[in-house]
Parts: C-alpha cells; sequence; structure tokens
C-alpha cells in the first residue's frame, strides 16, 4: 500500500493507539513476534499483496448476484458498481 498520501505521523499514532488497546493480547503480541525481523522489502510484497485482495473485493462487490444486491439494497442503486470502481481507481 502507498502511504505517500499520508502523514506518516498518523500511522505511527495509529500504530500506538492499536499497541496501547491490544498489546496484552496474545494475539498481538505474537504479531509482534511475527514482524519483528521485517524488512522492507518484506513490508512492501505484503502491502502489493493486500492491495490485490483489496482490488479483488472490489471487482466482487460489483459483480453482481446477491452480494452486489445486498451492498445495494444498504447504500442505495449504484452503491456496489461505484464502490468496485472507487477501488479500481484507487489500486491503478
Amino acid at each position: 500500500m502507498d502511504f505517500k498520501a499520508f502523514d506518516t505521523r498518523k500511522i505511527d499514532e495509529y500504530a500506538a493507539q492499536a499497541k496501547a488497546t491490544w498489546g496484552q493480547t496474545k494475539e498481538y503480541q505474537e504479531f509482534e513476534e511475527r514482524s519483528k525481523d521485517w524488512t522492507d522489502e518484506h513490508e512492501k510484497m505484503l502491502s502489493e499483496n493486500f492491495m490485490k485482495i483489496f482490488e479483488g473485493l472490489g471487482k466482487m462487490y460489483s459483480g453482481g448476484g446477491s452480494l452486489s444486491e445486498s451492498i445495494d439494497a444498504a447504500g442505495g442503486a449504484g452503491t456496489a458498481e461505484f464502490v468496485g470502481e472507487a477501488i479500481r481507481v484507487y489500486c491503478g
């Protein structure tokens, strides 16, 4: 994920907030252990894979069928198509 548009101090704040909220949980401690040796290259690969998943969700949302119908029911007609296109543009 490309965070160039964001002030990275905000990301640091989010990380600190997550640690304060969940730092004592087994799951958070497991995450810290697993991620302690991650390189910048590894984090970039994870971000790229996340964006592939995110773009896939956009295709699912706008692909028709009951998922699109449910999204449109919640957000109004055309919401599923709009969200799918927004994700495509964002990931583009």
